[in-house]
């Protein structure tokens, strides 16, 4: 069951937040635009520490995000310093389509479901929050099972 992020204070059975057909809009954009930028750049950042930086500066990513990834890579390294994580955590996976990914789904919350283009039974879903106007990435595959989302 997905745990709810509310601001303000709506009523206790009120559900997740409804989104407008521009913010569904908006928030999938975002979604697929960080997966697919992620995919494409895998074969570029061929280490640990090139993917690290990549996180730590991608404008597309909640705090939260930056941190709870760190945090999941550091336990990893430190449970086994010469393998670390033993798949992509941004995709919870070894393999993943090539071919990029579209919207599958936009639901109340901003929790997005994406499908390969190439690999349709392939599915990632993020966790995606507005912030100043701008939708980002709170939670996606392995990282940050604290936001809202559930896994491929």
């Amino acid at each position: 069951m997905p745990v709810l992020i509310r601001c303000g204070s709506p009523a206790a059975n009120e559900g997740p937040p409804t989104l407008s057909a521009t913010q569904r809009a908006q928030a999938g954009q975002a979604a697929v635009g960080f997966v697919n930028d992620h995919v494409n750049g895998l074969a570029t950042r061929t280490d640990q520490r090139a993917m690290d930086a990549w996180i730590a500066a991608h404008p597309l990513l909640t705090e939260d995000f930056k941190r709870a990834y760190h945090d999941l890579v550091a336990k990893a390294r430190a449970e086994d310093p010469e393998l670390g994580l033993d798949h992509d955590p941004v995709l919870n996976a070894q393999d993943h389509p090539n071919g990029g990914f579209a919207v599958a789904a936009v639901e109340a919350g901003g929790l997005v479901t994406l499908r390969g283009v190439e690999w349709p039974d392939f599915r990632v879903q993020l966790h995606m929050v507005e912030r100043d106007g701008r939708w980002l990435v709170d939670g996606c595959g392995a990282v940050n099972k604290a936001a809202p989302h559930v896994h491929r």
